[in-house]
């Protein structure tokens, strides 16, 4: 298991700072220490941010080669940033994954492009009941179509897929109805509460009062 007090993994940003080395992996050892999440949903929330702060840079290349010294297969990698296009959007993602490529042949790693998608979870509906008065008819229409493309392909769970989604709203401010549905898409797949707050707490390495208020919302959510 890779960590970021790991030399080799923090060893870039002490090039960089040397006081802030310090501070970031003292950061990040705190994050990755959270032990109701696993170091997949780490690995996936981190490449989330990345893609939606437009983090692309070392950030980005860290988390890729943090994720790899988690066991986290590569196809994976590609297929979290591919799944972040929902609330990161497709332009942020298409630069995500040119950089991806570049990446890869940096470090020597083969990137294989896998267009199949599979019904693997075909019980699945993003659009369910508790949403369906709080969204635009047509916005529901022009999607209900789409969804598919994203949340029935092979290589990350349902929730997995989810906390991506959750991730993108804390990290954009987005605490209203579309926060409350993930919350609840996720507890329908089995997340509690306290992996809800381990994830909010997680991203506080990504701005604390992001964190702050994310839990702020989740604790009236009943």
């Amino acid at each position: 298991m890779r960590m970021p007090s790991d030399k080799e993994a923090n060893a870039p940003v002490f090039e960089i700072d040397h006081e802030f080395g310090k501070m970031a992996v003292s950061m990040g050892q705190a994050a990755w220490s959270i032990p109701e999440l696993n170091q997949r949903e780490k690995s996936f929330t981190c490449l989330a941010a990345d893609v939606c702060l437009r983090d692309l840079g070392l950030p980005f290349q860290m988390h890729v080669q943090m994720s790899l010294g988690n066991d986290v297969p590569l196809n994976h990698v590609r297929e979290a940033i591919l799944q972040a296009a929902i609330e990161a959007g497709h332009t942020g993602t298409l630069v995500a994954l040119k950089r991806l490529k570049e990446v890869c042949d940096e470090i020597g790693e083969p990137l294989a492009s896998d267009g199949r998608v599979s019904g693997a979870e075909p019980s699945f509906e993003y659009f369910t009941e508790s949403n369906g008065t709080n969204i635009d008819s047509e916005l529901s229409r022009m999607w209900r179509g789409l969804m598919p493309t994203y949340w029935h392909r092979p290589g990350l769970s349902i929730k997995e897929r989810i906390y991506i989604s959750l991730a993108s709203n804390v990290l954009q401010g987005i605490l209203g109805v579309p926060f409350v549905h993930h919350v609840q898409l996720a507890r329908a797949q089995g997340a509690g509460d306290e992996q809800l707050r381990a994830l909010f707490r997680f991203l506080s390495e990504y701005g604390f009062s992001r964190s702050w208020a994310a839990l702020d919302v989740l604790a009236t959510l009943r």
